[in-house]
């Protein structure tokens, strides 16, 4: 047998197609670009996290370690790479076919809102993630 997953390639395969597609910036922090925003709303994505922000915030720090903002995004991440998103799947293909996008990276752009609001729950901003700041801060 030939093992033909790579780690972690799946994740960054989804970044850089998020980047090509002009849906969100890579640089740290990572954030949604306009196209992102539209994606976001339009998909239906934002509203189904706010309905159901308290449960997924009580299972995804259940299945993930949160201490720093680095570990709640790649927990978000990770989180909502493997959510099963039920009958709400169907919108999500919907919208990565309208927007002409994949379905990875629509559950992307939902897991960086949601990594926003998981930041802000634990205290944190998304400029927490940049450790460039911190190292100019000091010098």
């Amino acid at each position: 047998n030939v093992e033909t997953k790579v780690e972690g390639f799946e994740k960054r395969l989804t970044s850089l197609e998020g980047r090509l597609d002009s849906s969100f910036a890579h640089g740290s922090p990572i954030q949604l670009l306009p196209r992102g925003e539209l994606i976001l709303q339009g998909s239906g994505m934002k509203d189904f996290i706010d309905s159901r922000k308290d449960e997924l915030l009580t299972h995804c720090k259940g299945k993930h370690t949160m201490k720093n903002p680095y570990d709640i995004q790649e927990s978000v991440f990770k989180y909502f790479e493997e959510y099963d998103f039920g009958s709400f799947e169907d919108n999500l293909k919907e919208a990565a076919f309208n927007f002409g996008s994949s379905i990875e990276v629509v559950k992307r752009i939902g897991a960086i809102y949601f990594r926003d609001i998981c930041l802000a729950v634990h205290g944190y901003k998304p400029e927490d993630l940049d450790p460039s700041q911190e190292i100019s801060d000091v010098a």
